[in-house]
Protein backbone atom coordinates (compact mmCIF):
# COMPACT_ATOMS: atom_id res chain seq x y z
CA UNK A 1 0.00 0.00 0.00
CA UNK A 2 1.48 3.34 -0.57
CA UNK A 3 1.82 6.33 1.70
CA UNK A 4 -0.12 9.22 1.45
CA UNK A 5 0.58 12.66 3.07
CA UNK A 6 -0.97 15.87 2.51
CA UNK A 7 0.67 18.56 0.96
CA UNK A 8 0.83 20.78 4.53
CA UNK A 9 2.17 17.37 6.25
CA UNK A 10 4.77 17.21 3.77
CA UNK A 11 5.86 20.64 4.36
CA UNK A 12 6.27 20.04 8.01
CA UNK A 13 8.17 16.80 7.39
CA UNK A 14 10.65 18.75 5.23
CA UNK A 15 11.05 20.96 8.38
CA UNK A 16 11.58 18.67 10.48
CA UNK A 17 14.00 16.62 8.79
CA UNK A 18 16.00 19.93 8.85
CA UNK A 19 15.76 20.27 12.24
CA UNK A 20 17.26 17.10 12.79
CA UNK A 21 20.38 17.75 10.33
CA UNK A 22 21.05 20.63 12.62
CA UNK A 23 20.73 18.64 15.87
CA UNK A 24 23.15 16.26 13.60
CA UNK A 25 26.05 18.78 13.18
CA UNK A 26 25.44 19.93 16.94
CA UNK A 27 25.77 16.62 18.05
CA UNK A 28 29.28 15.78 15.74
CA UNK A 29 30.57 18.80 17.44
CA UNK A 30 29.40 16.99 21.25
CA UNK A 31 31.11 13.46 19.98
CA UNK A 32 34.53 16.12 18.85
CA UNK A 33 34.44 17.45 21.89
CA UNK A 34 33.68 14.75 24.22
CA UNK A 35 36.25 13.18 22.01
CA UNK A 36 39.09 15.65 23.53
CA UNK A 37 38.85 14.53 27.27
CA UNK A 38 40.63 11.67 26.35
CA UNK A 39 40.10 7.75 26.77
CA UNK A 40 36.43 7.22 24.95
CA UNK A 41 36.43 4.02 26.60
CA UNK A 42 35.31 5.79 30.23
CA UNK A 43 33.84 8.51 28.70
CA UNK A 44 30.39 9.06 29.65
CA UNK A 45 29.69 12.53 27.48
CA UNK A 46 31.28 10.22 24.25
CA UNK A 47 29.35 7.65 25.09
CA UNK A 48 26.07 9.33 26.06
CA UNK A 49 26.40 11.93 22.48
CA UNK A 50 27.22 8.65 20.49
CA UNK A 51 23.99 7.11 21.52
CA UNK A 52 22.60 10.26 21.17
CA UNK A 53 23.92 10.83 17.31
CA UNK A 54 22.53 7.17 16.83
CA UNK A 55 18.82 8.16 17.77
CA UNK A 56 19.06 11.52 15.60
CA UNK A 57 20.08 9.17 12.43
CA UNK A 58 17.44 6.43 13.06
CA UNK A 59 14.90 9.37 13.25
CA UNK A 60 16.36 10.84 10.02
CA UNK A 61 16.17 7.67 8.20
CA UNK A 62 12.64 7.01 9.32
CA UNK A 63 11.43 10.17 8.31
CA UNK A 64 12.89 10.36 5.37
CA UNK A 65 11.29 7.24 3.79
CA UNK A 66 8.74 9.12 3.58
CA UNK A 67 9.85 11.78 1.63
CA UNK A 68 8.45 9.27 -1.64
CA UNK A 69 5.08 9.10 -0.76
CA UNK A 70 2.33 10.39 -2.36
CA UNK A 71 1.60 13.66 -1.83
CA UNK A 72 -2.11 15.08 -1.82
CA UNK A 73 -3.16 18.62 -2.42
CA UNK A 74 -6.32 19.29 0.18
CA UNK A 75 -7.77 21.59 -2.64
CA UNK A 76 -8.19 18.70 -4.49
CA UNK A 77 -10.20 16.82 -1.75
CA UNK A 78 -14.22 16.41 -2.41
CA UNK A 79 -16.25 16.10 1.06
CA UNK A 80 -19.44 13.79 -0.31
CA UNK A 81 -17.80 10.96 1.24
CA UNK A 82 -14.98 9.90 3.48
CA UNK A 83 -11.22 9.83 2.06
CA UNK A 84 -7.91 10.41 3.40
CA UNK A 85 -7.79 14.18 4.20
CA UNK A 86 -11.10 14.39 5.60
CA UNK A 87 -12.35 15.33 9.31
CA UNK A 88 -15.85 12.90 9.87
CA UNK A 89 -18.18 13.62 12.76
CA UNK A 90 -19.57 10.40 13.85
CA UNK A 91 -22.25 9.08 16.79
CA UNK A 92 -21.02 6.73 18.49
CA UNK A 93 -24.01 4.47 19.21
CA UNK A 94 -22.60 2.53 22.44
CA UNK A 95 -20.79 5.61 23.80
CA UNK A 96 -23.99 7.37 22.77
CA UNK A 97 -21.92 10.15 21.84
CA UNK A 98 -20.07 11.99 19.05
CA UNK A 99 -16.48 11.87 17.84
CA UNK A 100 -14.47 13.52 15.16
CA UNK A 101 -11.73 11.82 13.74
CA UNK A 102 -9.38 12.89 10.78
CA UNK A 103 -8.69 10.07 8.58
CA UNK A 104 -5.02 10.77 7.30
CA UNK A 105 -2.07 8.05 6.70
CA UNK A 106 0.75 6.69 9.68
CA UNK A 107 3.09 10.16 9.08
CA UNK A 108 0.18 12.27 10.24
CA UNK A 109 -0.35 9.94 13.25
CA UNK A 110 3.14 10.47 13.99
CA UNK A 111 3.82 13.87 13.24
CA UNK A 112 0.52 15.65 15.00
CA UNK A 113 0.08 13.85 18.29
CA UNK A 114 -2.73 16.65 19.42
CA UNK A 115 -5.17 15.37 16.93
CA UNK A 116 -8.41 12.13 16.90
CA UNK A 117 -6.51 10.46 13.93
CA UNK A 118 -8.08 7.15 12.47
CA UNK A 119 -4.90 5.80 9.80
CA UNK A 120 -6.73 5.15 6.53
CA UNK A 121 -5.46 1.99 6.16
CA UNK A 122 -6.50 0.67 9.43
CA UNK A 123 -9.41 -1.34 9.51
CA UNK A 124 -12.18 0.83 11.14
CA UNK A 125 -10.02 3.82 8.51
CA UNK A 126 -11.46 0.83 5.72
CA UNK A 127 -14.41 0.61 6.56
CA UNK A 128 -14.73 4.57 6.74
CA UNK A 129 -13.23 4.85 3.55
CA UNK A 130 -15.86 5.91 0.51
CA UNK A 131 -18.94 6.01 3.09
CA UNK A 132 -21.32 9.38 3.18
CA UNK A 133 -23.34 11.07 5.54
CA UNK A 134 -25.66 9.04 6.71
CA UNK A 135 -23.71 5.42 6.41
CA UNK A 136 -23.18 3.48 9.29
CA UNK A 137 -21.02 1.49 10.18
CA UNK A 138 -20.11 -1.92 12.21
CA UNK A 139 -16.47 -2.69 13.56
CA UNK A 140 -15.80 -5.59 15.98
CA UNK A 141 -12.21 -5.20 17.66
CA UNK A 142 -10.85 -7.29 20.67
CA UNK A 143 -14.54 -8.66 21.28
CA UNK A 144 -16.02 -5.15 21.29
CA UNK A 145 -18.45 -3.29 18.69
CA UNK A 146 -19.23 -0.30 17.53
CA UNK A 147 -21.40 1.22 15.73
CA UNK A 148 -20.33 4.43 13.91
CA UNK A 149 -23.08 6.83 11.62
CA UNK A 150 -21.70 9.37 9.49
CA UNK A 151 -22.62 12.77 10.46
CA UNK A 152 -20.43 15.30 8.75
CA UNK A 153 -17.62 14.93 6.67
CA UNK A 154 -15.07 18.22 6.58
CA UNK A 155 -11.52 19.17 5.76
CA UNK A 156 -9.46 17.27 7.98
CA UNK A 157 -7.81 19.86 10.70
CA UNK A 158 -10.70 22.08 10.18
CA UNK A 159 -10.89 22.45 14.35
CA UNK A 160 -6.89 23.07 14.06
CA UNK A 161 -7.43 25.79 11.28
CA UNK A 162 -9.98 27.97 13.05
Amino acid sequence: MSTFLLNTTYDLLRSEISELKKKINQNSSNISVAAAFGDITDNAEYQSAKQQQEMLFTRLRHLEQYLSSVIINEKNIKFDKISFGTMVTLFDKEQNKDVEYNILGSVELELYKDLQIITYGSPIGQLLIGKKIGDTITSSVNNSTRTLTILNIQKAFSKQDQ
